[in-house]
């Protein structure tokens, strides 16, 4: 029995600021991990349905959350939910057998360990994201939400137009710092330079990346309220 590269993994996830508790006793199969940061609603979690064992992540009931892990990684989702049965050779543990199969199988631990850490750093840029949308608060006639964890998006059809959208995301190049990412879903460049003249940016038409056509309009810290702010003030131009 050789426990040694998950104890290791669990003391990181301590040191980063989770609590984790299961898998560590006979009678114990089972895991569960939750944030010390009371603002983070967000769960990890190990269980047995249906005679199989699974792993199992969810945040609140944001939708958003589980939509993109569904889509990337198969396995089922309800609301904020998702969760997927443990892979074979592991699809078939008994009830109960949980614990005694995880210390006895270092593939299994490998397994358990890199799933969760995979599944923290989403929770990490979904929590992050998420508070940025919720200091944003709802703007009327926009639909604002989190695309794949990261993207902050906000969107506004117009007759004119077309749809608008703006894309708040990190920027890659740059730690703590994130763009703001202004266009129309049709990529249409001329309906772009039409709405960077109404809102009194024509100076910045320039700046358009052609070959996809978009703008990075703005950049912010991290702070959700300097960007809610930036964002808002951006909502206000758009509409009008």
């Amino acid at each position: 029995m050789d426990t040694t590269n998950w104890g290791k993994a669990v003391s990181e996830w301590k040191e980063q600021g989770w609590i984790i508790t299961g898998l560590s006793a006979d009678n114990e199969n089972w895991l569960q991990i939750v944030s010390t940061d009371k603002t983070n609603p967000a769960e990890i979690s190990m269980g047995f349905y249906d005679n199989h064992y699974y792993i199992q992540a969810k945040y609140d009931n944001d939708p958003d959350f589980s939509k993109a892990l569904k889509w990337d990684n198969g396995g089922r989702r309800s609301y904020g939910c998702w969760w997927e049965y443990l892979p074979e050779p592991f699809f078939n543990i008994p009830s109960g057998n949980l614990y005694e199969t995880f210390v006895h199988s270092k593939s299994l631990q490998e397994h358990v360990i890199q799933r969760v850490k995979y599944l923290l750093e989403i929770i990490k840029m979904h929590h992050c994201t998420t508070l940025w949308k919720n200091a944003l608060g709802k703007q009327d006639k926009w639909h604002i939400w989190v695309w794949y964890w990261k993207y902050l998006a906000c969107e506004w059809q117009t007759e004119k137009e077309g749809k608008v959208y703006v894309d708040i995301f990190p920027k890659e190049d740059e730690e703590n710092k994130v763009v703001f990412k202004l266009s129309n879903r049709n990529k249409n460049m001329d309906l772009l330079k039409q709405t960077l003249t109404r809102i009194g940016y024509q100076d910045r038409i320039k700046d358009i990346q052609e070959d996809d056509c978009y703008i990075f309009i703005n950049t912010a810290s991290f702070d959700a309220n300097e960007i809610a702010d930036k964002a808002r003030d951006l909502i206000k131009r758009i509409s009008g």
